[in-house]
């Protein structure tokens, strides 16, 4: 794993940046729709199939899987404002009883042994403590044969330099991995043939990566929440700061990639 002599708390904590996604309803993942229907391909999420989403967010992932691809979806969040919103763009979509969304811990979920047959988790695992023992939770409620589809943030290049992993860390409390540290966590949780697809970034491929993702609400919306955010709340103004400016090396370093394994 990287080396990143991080300190234990970060000078913005990952409550601020979950909790403002969260107040403004949006979240995202790296390589937007383009990334989740690759994923979805890739884990075979079929009709009939019972999907567990692990860190749903506003809901856009599991409201699409359910919608185009006919399958069944819990969906989770640690967060409850993620998951009010979550629930609203369900019955928005009307889509009754095909998706459902519960509070739950990425590294405790409360779901028995192979239970589900696909879990597919998008730029979650990085934020949690304990990457290898949440790895391990998504090993122990997929079924025999089942997949598991990671899209999470990723070192293109190593070592990345220390102010961009202290950049990455002081300002989301993500901490990525290098493709083949993710790898190797995928099998050291019992997984089989662990694959990696890695790919590097732009401002404007990220960019145009949301616009296809997101449709006129989810883009307008934040933005008329964001303005009462920023001046009611100092954690918000505090953490807009430390947005800018970013390593001029950034995007150089800092990308996604697409894990598989079956069980």
């Amino acid at each position: 794993m990287v080396d990143s002599t991080l300190p234990a708390t970060p000078d913005v904590p990952e409550s601020v940046y979950l909790d403002l996604q969260a107040a403004l309803g949006i979240t995202k993942h790296m390589g937007g729709m383009t990334s989740t229907e690759e994923l979805a391909d890739r884990c075979h999420i079929e009709p009939g199939k019972k999907v567990l989403d692990v860190g749903c967010g506003t809901g856009k992932t599991p409201c699409y899987l359910a919608s185009t691809h006919g399958c069944s979806v819990i969906a989770v969040d640690i967060n409850r404002s993620m998951l009010s919103r979550s629930r609203e763009r369900a019955r928005r979509e009307r889509l009754g009883d095909s998706v459902r969304f519960e509070l739950a811990d990425a590294q405790n979920l409360p779901y028995d042994d192979c239970h589900f047959d696909v879990i597919l988790c998008e730029s979650v695992t990085a934020f949690v403590g304990d990457k290898a023992k949440a790895i391990g939770e998504y090993a122990r409620v997929v079924k025999p044969r089942g997949y598991i589809g990671l899209n999470e943030t990723t070192w293109v290049r190593e070592p990345p330099p220390a102010r961009v992993v202290e950049y990455v860390f002081h300002t989301t409390g993500a901490r990525p991995e290098t493709a083949r540290v993710w790898q190797e966590m995928l099998g050291k949780a019992g997984l089989r043939n662990p694959e990696s697809e890695v790919h590097e970034v732009t401002m404007l491929s990220e960019w145009v990566s949301e616009m296809k993702w997101l449709d006129m609400r989810d883009l307008l919306g934040p933005w008329f929440r964001l303005i009462p955010q920023y001046l009611a709340n100092a954690d918000t103004r505090r953490f807009v700061r430390t947005l800018w400016p970013a390593p001029s090396e950034y995007f150089e370093y800092f990308g996604y990639g697409l894990y598989t394994a079956r069980k």
